[in-house]
C-alpha cells in the first residue's frame, strides 16, 4: 500500500507504517511504528540475550495468522515472519511509495569513527537519502561503486541528498577497507557512512537478500518525508550508474518543485511535461522524433 502520512487507518498489512510519534497517534508504539492494538510496550531487554531492546510477549491475536508477533524489536521496525512463508518475502519486493524501512545499526562514519546505533530515519530528517546497497567488502565490482558515489559527493550534496553504503559486513571489515588504498584494491577515505548489516535484516526488510546470503546492487532514492520514490536493483554482476542516480533526483526536484512531470530521457534544463492530455499533446509535437 503507498505511504499516506495523513491516513491512519489500518487494515492489519504488517508491512504498512503510519505517521507516529511520542502521543501514540495512529494506534502505532513509538518509535518503531509498529501498528497495535494491544497491551505489550517495548522495553530494554533484561533476558540475557545480548539483544537490545527485545521483548517477548503474546500479543498477536488480532494479527494474521501468517505474521509472528512473539518478537518484537523496539526502536527498529522488524516483524518476524513465520519461518515457512520467511523465504518469499524476502526478496523481490517493489517498495516504491512506501515509507522506507527504519533501521538502528552499526555504522563507519565518514570520520572512521564507528556510530553503533546508526539511525537512518534520524540521520535524514528533513534531507534527501539515498541508501545503496552492494554484495561485500572487499570483492570486485563494488569498491568502483563505492568510489563513483564518493567522487560525485559534492553532487549529492548539492542536491541536499545524504548517501549511505550498506553491506553485510561487520564494522571492523568496513573500517579495515576504508583504510586501504585504491590502487591496491581498498576504497580509501570515502566520506559517507558505511552501515554493518551484519545480521541481514536490513536487506531483507529491503528485499535485496540473495539466496547467498548476500544484498543485490539495489538503490533506494528516499524523500524529504521517508518515502521511497525510485529503487534499482541489479545483479552482482552489473555495476550501477551513479550519473543515472543524479538524473533520478535532479528529476524528482524538478517534479517537486514545478508540478510537471519528467518524459523519457530528461535531463536538467529540459522542458517538462504538463501531466494532462494537453500537455502530452504538446510536448510530443515538439519532441517526438528526438526520443
Amino acid at each position: 500500500m503507498a505511504a499516506d502520512k495523513n491516513d491512519c487507518t489500518y487494515e492489519y498489512d504488517y508491512n504498512d507504517r503510519c505517521d507516529c510519534s511520542e502521543d501514540d497517534k495512529c494506534g502505532c508504539s513509538y518509535p518503531n511504528n509498529m501498528p497495535h492494538d494491544f497491551d505489550c510496550v517495548c522495553s530494554p531487554n533484561d533476558n540475557g540475550s545480548g539483544d537490545y531492546d527485545v521483548l517477548d510477549c503474546e500479543c498477536g491475536e488480532n494479527f494474521p495468522d501468517d505474521v509472528d508477533f512473539r518478537t518484537i524489536r523496539c526502536r527498529n521496525f522488524i516483524v518476524e515472519n513465520n519461518p515457512e512463508i520467511d523465504e518469499e518475502n524476502s526478496g523481490g519486493r517493489i517498495l516504491v511509495r512506501d515509507f522506507a524501512p527504519d533501521f538502528i545499526a552499526p555504522a563507519v562514519l565518514a570520520d572512521n569513527q564507528i556510530d553503533e546505533e546508526f539511525h537512518l530515519s534520524e540521520y535524514l530528517k528533513d534531507s534527501y537519502g539515498l541508501l545503496f546497497f552492494y554484495p561485500a567488502d572487499f570483492t570486485f565490482i563494488c569498491p568502483s561503486e563505492i568510489i563513483a558515489h564518493n567522487n560525485r559527493l559534492d553532487e549529492f550534496y548539492k542536491r541536499g541528498v545524504k548517501v549511505i553504503g550498506v553491506s553485510v559486513d561487520s564494522k571492523y571489515s568496513h573500517l579495515a577497507w576504508k583504510k586501504m588504498p585504491a590502487d591496491i584494491g581498498g576504497i580509501g577515505d570515502i566520506k559517507f557512512p558505511l552501515v554493518s548489516d551484519i545480521t541481514k535484516q536490513i536487506a531483507h526488510d529491503y528485499g535485496v537478500l540473495d539466496d547467498d546470503g548476500v544484498a543485490m546492487r539495489a538503490s533506494f532514492l528516499i524523500d524529504k518525508d521517508g518515502v521511497i520514490r525510485h529503487q534499482i536493483v541489479n545483479d552482482l554482476s552489473i555495476g550501477r550508474d551513479v550519473d543515472e542516480t543524479l538524473r533520478v533526483i535532479d528529476a524528482l526536484i524538478f517534479i517537486e518543485e514545478h508540478g510537471e512531470v519528467c518524459p523519457a530521457g530528461w535531463h536538467q534544463g529540459d522542458k517538462g511535461m504538463r501531466p494532462t492530455a494537453e500537455g502530452v499533446a504538446d510536448y510530443l509535437k515538439e519532441n517526438a522524433a528526438a526520443l
